[in-house]
């Protein structure tokens, strides 16, 4: 059998799906010919604008707005955009105003933007960048420009010498609202090194230094330190010979040996006790802080004492974390009690450290304390309440599947004008606008709205969206919208191909890409098991499957085909173990072997899961294995446990107390 056979793509199949749902979209549309009419009119709208045959485009623009084509906006709003710079300002203004709700329009706005600042219309320009959320650097500077020419001076002035602090290069445009600030007195000696330590910790050296000729001679000297700081923190160090309790000295000391913790921590944490008498007490503290929670996530043999030299009360939450977490994998669950009860309470409080607290006082043989934490925390959803559930010999909280709102509740959001367009986008392959035109239907939206529009979702087959709709809902009840089984039957086959349980492969796909056929990540990752290029090259090569475009991992028959290939080759790799396994997939094989024990040394299995040091691979294995469970029982009406999974593989260490 061909596992690579042809799929249709995802697009065009949601486009073809007979649904109730979406022939109701297409007959709100349908005033002036079929829906397959007005795309066909809708492209080549799209095409005429692009060759500049302005008869075409509004021939067909006319044609699409008697027809009541739901993406009718976005040719007006792209017509704006072309004409932008031969129209008057009002007719811009009267097109986002009209349609400035739609995420399309948002490039329209930027660009009216950057033609205000060219004809210098500042005052309109200001009001604009007053409805601007998370501005890029470019608009920051546009709108303290804005305020600049508005005679906002002060305001102005404050702002950039903020800028100017944190060590950023001011813009020539600004450089008379520095001057203004330099007026005044600054920059004093405090300030002129908080920037050259802003730009040295950015790895600036040369900015740093042109900022360097502006302090006085007698503390030029100070300049050759940074640079000697930067080039060799070691040496440099161990030659220091001032006390460090007052700038640029203690910029200086903690640059330094944060510089040399990322090469050599044993050097540096050596370097800071020798030198601890010339440091104020406050920065003692941070700095150990720093420096051992490193050790913890380097899983450094030193980390617990080090951690422990810490004082509690400078302690970040990271550090507590990282404390208990290297307690737990030396099996040292007496200490690691003590270290969770001694947490701010806010941190005690977490799921993560009730269930720990429960199971260092089931390890230790206090069954009544260690119920009386399970207890707590057994009746909600997750990773550490599914153990806590299963230590009490109860089932997990998982709901049976149910309709997360009656169909007739929804029927009225099929007229939702951001839903029809974002429906009509995934019709037409157009799948990242028809994302941002869900999202902001979404945003603000009322629960009992987001959970039609899940159930919306889900009918469409578009499940990422439905899944997102479900959490802005706050709608966790409802498996079904939550967990779909999507590509079950390409997963079963999969599956039993390689003998891999087919819940952890939907466990995987529901992690990576929520079911998104079409997903890519920020590194190039792709479908639906998210694999890199690279990967699925070796991975069709090994298994003789012939893999002749990178366009295909979009195709859900070739991604789990690979994907799980890939998957029983780690699992193969790590005994079995699908812990293991998740965080090889997620963070590689190279890493995951780095952190196991050592040769001939055993871990409690949990105890490992929670001392693995990327907090991202962390909570993905956390995520997959829970997912598994859910997923079982959804397959197979079977209530797996996550104690059963995690024993696969090497035989963890018997449940006893262990204490130094």
């Amino acid at each position: 059998m061909n596992v690579f056979g042809k799929v249709a793509p995802i697009a065009i199949a949601l486009g073809l799906l007979p649904m109730a749902a979406h022939a109701g979209m297409a007959a709100a549309g349908d005033n002036g010919g079929s829906i397959e009419r007005q795309r066909i009119w809708f492209s080549e709208a799209r095409a005429a604008l692009r060759k500049g045959g302005e008869r075409a485009f509004a021939n067909y623009l006319s044609r699409l707005q008697q027809s009541n084509y739901p993406l009718t906006p976005y040719l007006e709003i792209w017509q704006t955009q072309r004409r932008l710079e031969s129209l008057d300002d009002d007719a811009v203004a009267a097109v986002l105003a009209r349609y400035g709700e739609i995420p399309e329009a948002r490039a329209l706005r930027n660009d009216r933007i950057d033609l205000l600042a060219k004809r210098g219309n500042w005052q309109v320009l200001a009001d604009q960048m007053a409805l601007v959320s998370n501005k890029s650097e470019e608009q920051q500077l546009l709108e303290l420009t804005a305020l600049w020419n508005l005679g906002r001076k002060d305001e102005t002035a404050q702002q950039v010498a903020a800028l100017w602090l944190a060590g950023k290069a001011i813009a020539p445009q600004l450089q008379p609202a520095l001057e203004y600030w330099r007026s005044s007195g600054h920059p004093n000696r405090s300030e002129l090194w908080q920037r050259i330590a802003a730009q040295m910790q950015a790895g600036d050296e040369a900015a740093a230094m042109a900022t360097g000729k502006q302090v006085s001679d007698e503390e030029r000297g100070w300049l050759d330190w940074w640079n000697s700081m930067a080039r060799a923190p070691r040496e440099t160090l161990e030659n220091w010979r001032f006390e460090a309790t007052q700038s640029p000295a203690r910029d200086l000391i903690a640059f330094g040996l944060r510089k040399l913790a990322k090469s050599d921590l044993d050097a540096a944490w050596g370097l800071l006790e020798e030198g601890q008498s010339q440091l104020g007490s406050n920065d003692l503290q941070q700095l150990r802080n720093d420096l051992a929670v490193r050790a913890g996530w380097n899983l450094h043999p030193e980390a617990e004492s080090w951690l422990m030299a810490v004082s509690p009360a400078a302690r970040s939450s990271l550090a507590w974390e990282w404390l208990v977490r290297t307690q737990l994998r030396k099996q040292e669950w007496q200490a690691a009690a003590a270290t969770i009860a001694a947490m701010p309470e806010p941190l005690r409080q977490s799921a993560t450290w009730i269930y720990w607290q429960g199971r260092c006082a089931e390890l230790q043989g206090d069954d009544t304390s260690a119920r009386a934490a399970y207890a707590r925390i057994a009746g909600e959803r997750g990773y550490y309440s599914f153990l806590a559930a299963e230590r009490l010999g109860q089932q997990h909280a998982i709901e049976p599947v149910q309709p997360i709102i009656d169909s007739g509740s929804y029927a009225s959001q099929l007229n939702e004008p951001g839903l029809r367009r974002a429906r009509e986008l995934m019709a037409i392959g157009e799948s990242g606008r028809a994302r941002l035109e869900w999202r902001r239907q979404l945003d603000g939206n009322a629960p009992l709205r987001s959970r039609a529009a899940a159930q919306l979702a889900l009918e469409w087959q578009w499940y990422d969206q439905a899944v997102y709709a479900a959490k802005v809902a706050k709608a966790e009840e409802n498996t079904a919208v939550r967990y779909p089984i999507a590509y079950h039957e390409i997963v079963r086959r999969e599956a039993a191909g390689q003998s891999v349980a087919p819940a952890l492969i939907m466990a995987l796909i529901r992690q990576e890409s929520i079911f998104n056929a079409d997903a890519t990540s920020s590194v190039g990752a792709l479908g639906l098991m998210q694999l890199m290029p690279q990967t699925a090259k070796l991975v069709s090569k090994k298994h003789k499957l012939k893999l002749r475009s990178l366009d295909r991992l979009r195709e859900p028959e070739v991604n789990i085909a690979l994907g799980t290939r890939y998957f029983s080759e780690l699992l193969e790799s790590f005994d079995g173990n699908p812990a293991y396994a998740a965080a090889a997939y997620n963070a590689g094989p190279h890493r995951v072997r780095k952190w196991q024990p050592q040769e001939g040394a055993r871990i409690d299995p949990e105890a490992w899961i929670e001392s693995i040091p990327f907090s991202e691979t962390r909570h993905y294995v956390q995520q997959v294995l829970s997912y598994a469970v859910i997923y079982d029982l959804r397959l197979h009406q079977r209530h797996g446990t996550l104690i059963d999974m995690m024993q696969r593989g090497p035989q963890p260490l018997e449940a006893v107390a262990s204490n130094p």
